[in-house]
């Protein structure tokens, strides 16, 4: 009979362990709840309630534009470099087929013919490629200074008619202001195909306009080729611009997977040490 002594007392041990050990799990599984939920909490409050994302939501979210679009846009150069002879606009085809452009135009007015303002004309036989982004300078050789902001970036039109580089025709005057202005893309046809607008908006005005940025800086699409139609969500402020090549950031909604793959690893690892 002596010897139930010890064994009681290893038993009431034993419990002790067993209760202590379930509300350490217990613990453990709330702090990772919380965890999960306060993060998740703070990505979509930044994502969404962002004075820099406008209205965008998941509602008005498309990864990928079905058509040509704006893809960038360089309105303001740096002091000391001449307006508008370094401005340009950059053109993206973001679908799987070829596109033949002859004779679309580029203009800073809603109108095909922009007869108060200027259009550029690409040229016959001009085909943009699939994945493929097409560059239009103002003029590309004006004293050196486009060769001087983007070392070893060729453009492939311009609107100088001396140099080397091919040709859009033009009408009127494409310049684009720095307080804002609007910029569209017609088909041959006459039928808008993309627009974008900053600032103040110029002839759209300014709501749902993208930011007017620094002298320097472009205005980009996201580089999924997101289009929304609202450019207020579709562009970005790049302090260090692209031409004839892909923007740097990608959708703000992708981001908030971040965060989530964080949590998630974060919480596997608590599990494998609480459990």
């Amino acid at each position: 009979m002596q010897s139930l002594g010890p064994k009681e007392s290893f038993v009431g041990k034993g419990l002790r362990y067993s209760r202590a050990d379930k509300k350490r799990k217990w613990t453990g599984a709330i702090v990772i709840t919380i965890a999960f939920l306060t993060i998740l909490g703070i990505a979509s409050a930044v994502i969404y309630a962002s004075p820099n994302n406008g209205n965008r939501g998941v509602e008005n979210y498309r990864a990928t534009a079905n058509h040509v679009v704006i893809n960038e846009v360089y309105y303001d150069a740096p002091s000391g470099y001449d307006e508008p002879q370094c401005e340009w606009i950059e053109i993206y085809n973001p679908t799987s087929q070829d596109v033949d452009i002859s004779g679309w135009r580029l203009t800073d007015d809603p109108s095909f013919d922009a007869s108060g303002e200027g259009y550029w004309e690409f040229p016959s036989a001009t085909t943009i490629s699939a994945g493929q982004y097409i560059l239009v300078v103002n003029d590309a050789t004006y004293k050196g200074e486009f060769s001087n902001l983007f070392p070893g970036v060729t453009p492939d039109f311009d609107t100088n008619t001396s140099n080397s580089i091919s040709d859009v025709s033009k009408g009127g005057s494409l310049n684009l202001a720095n307080s804002g202005d609007d910029v569209h893309l017609f088909d041959s046809s006459q039928n808008e195909v993309d627009a974008m607008w900053y600032g103040n908006g110029g002839d759209v005005g300014s709501t749902n306009a993208a930011p007017d940025v620094s002298a320097g800086h472009s205005l980009s699409r996201y580089y999924n080729a997101e289009d929304t139609d609202n450019p207020a969500n579709d562009f970005y402020d790049e302090s260090s611009p692209t031409p004839n090549a892909q923007n740097s950031q990608t959708i703000p909604e992708l981001n908030i997977f971040i965060p989530i793959f964080v949590v998630l690893i974060v919480g596997v690892i608590l599990r494998r040490k609480l459990f």
